[in-house]
């Protein structure tokens, strides 16, 4: 049976509603990021969401589509442990002195870095398109991302693998921020 539920959630703007939401909930929580409990909580109904098998009972269906207490504590358990690629800004920014880029570039890369986060925060269809390219190869090399030391020379090991024709449309620098997140991301296991 199906049960609608009017609520109060704006169809614009609700991610800073449920962000709001979130800082009222666990004001007393000491080290969590709203901002990494909200993309955590996004790709986990993201994922049940698009989850399109079939099942066959209704205990599956609980299980599969469905956040239970338990699910919603280990989403926050998780949040609380994830540290996102701007909160260890300083060593790519570290790297890429030490690679000669200049501060305009280093600028612009961290621009294009926040918004390609907020792209993919807000399901942005150009962002998470980005993610899913820049991804491809990211999968083929991931033995060799938890032994790197350095970063550039593996974005320089994606960048090679990508297929340029399907990135026609973006900029250098967005291709360069969508790596370096998603190479995060891969290196400390979304």
């Amino acid at each position: 049976m199906l049960n609608y539920e009017r609520t109060d959630v704006p169809v614009t703007g609700y991610d800073t509603m449920v962000k709001g939401k979130l800082v009222e909930m666990l004001e007393n929580t000491d080290g969590l990021a709203i901002s990494a409990l909200y993309r955590t909580l996004v790709e986990e109904v993201t994922a049940r969401t698009n989850d399109t098998t079939e099942y066959s009972s209704i205990e599956d269906i609980y299980a599969r589509k469905s956040l239970s207490r338990k699910n919603l504590a280990d989403v926050i358990s998780a949040a609380e442990n994830r540290r996102g690629i701007l909160d260890s800004w300083s060593i790519i920014e570290d790297e890429l002195k030490d690679a000669g880029r200049s501060i305009a570039f280093r600028i612009r890369l961290k621009t294009q870095t926040i918004t390609h986060l907020r792209g993919c925060t807000n399901r942005s269809a150009r962002s998470v398109t980005l993610s899913e390219i820049v991804n491809k190869p990211l999968a083929t090399i991931e033995a060799a991302l938890m032994e790197c030391d350095k970063l550039l020379p593996v974005v320089d090991t994606v960048k090679a693998q990508l297929q340029m024709s399907e990135l026609s449309s973006y900029d250098a620098i967005e291709i360069d921020a969508a790596i370096f997140v998603e190479l995060f991301e891969a290196m400390n296991g979304k």
